[in-house]
């Protein structure tokens, strides 16, 4: 990372924490009501939702909740499912801003593993991933339901186009920006495919069966990679039909990574899920860009 790119990549950066702790400081001084004003959604959805998170993206995590209360409304229901790092002080102002979300720890779902899966609990010990995994396949798939990291954030066109997405009997994975951020194993045994999915956003509906995902990583006998439940996923969705979503509005990419500002303007999205490269994106431009609110 050499010359004019360097240069944008680090005043990205440098913008980008005084953005955050902007919004954390925001967010802890005022009502969602107050921040929000008269442009939060007034709809109540039957969206089911389901996240996982920890105290290193906890503004990530208000950031998400905060876009979608502005562009879609309020949900039926949010788990978010934490990895044991949340303080009482975040525990307490998350229930308070948004009431409507449930915290829960991980280690609530480990009664519920079966023992088939129990693998899981040594995948866990040394992956958030593990954690994550445990969690979400032990979630009762009653309803259409829809999973995301904390880094993925609503737009303008959310609400027009989840409401059919949670419709019907499809379901729906976010794709990744390329082929590649899979497993080595698998990548070494498999040709490239159209879409690859991404971990970090997907709608299940009743029906789903996990059963794919964990005969896959049973095959890896404890040796796992940064990928592997993605590798997971995509093996799993691909075998049940699960179908891409259109990434020209469900976005993901890294293109902006050192450039100034986003290449996509909040009315062109749907979503948008700021990967690891691209994670000070969310704050370069101010909270309130991603809310039309400036």
């Amino acid at each position: 990372m050499r010359g004019i790119d360097g240069i944008r990549w680090r005043l990205a950066n440098w913008r980008a924490k005084r953005n955050r702790l902007s919004f954390a400081l925001a967010i802890r001084s005022a009502r969602v009501e107050t921040l929000l004003g008269p442009s939060a959604s007034p709809a109540r959805t039957d969206f089911q939702m389901v996240s996982f998170s920890g105290a290193r993206d906890f503004e990530e995590q208000l950031l998400s909740l905060l876009s979608f209360r502005r562009w879609v409304g309020i949900p039926a229901s949010w788990i978010v499912f934490s990895d044991g790092t949340h303080t009482d002080e975040m525990r307490a102002l998350l229930l308070e801003k948004f009431p409507w979300v449930t915290l829960r720890t991980w280690d609530y779902s480990k009664k519920l593993v079966s023992r088939d899966a129990d693998f899981l609990f040594d995948y866990a010990k040394d992956h958030a991933m593990g954690k994550r995994l445990v969690a979400y396949s032990t979630f009762p798939l009653e309803a259409p339901t829809l999973f995301l990291d904390s880094d993925v954030l609503f737009y303008s066109k959310a609400a027009e186009l989840l409401g059919p997405a949670f419709a019907g009997r499809q379901q729906w994975f976010l794709p990744d920006m390329d082929w590649g951020t899979l497993d080595t194993r698998f990548l070494s045994e498999n040709a490239r495919d159209l879409y690859q999915s991404n971990g970090g956003f997907y709608l299940l509906k009743p029906g789903f069966s996990w059963q794919p995902v964990f005969d896959f990583l049973k095959r890896l006998e404890n040796k796992f990679e940064y990928f592997s439940d993605q590798t997971a996923f995509h093996v799993a969705f691909k075998e049940q039909g699960v179908m891409a979503l259109d990434p020209r509005v469900f976005v993901l990419h890294c293109d902006d990574q050192f450039a100034l500002g986003l290449n996509e303007t909040p009315g062109q999205m749907a979503i948008r899920h700021f990967v690891a490269m691209v994670r000070h994106k969310i704050w370069e431009p101010g909270w309130r860009w991603h809310l039309a609110l400036s």
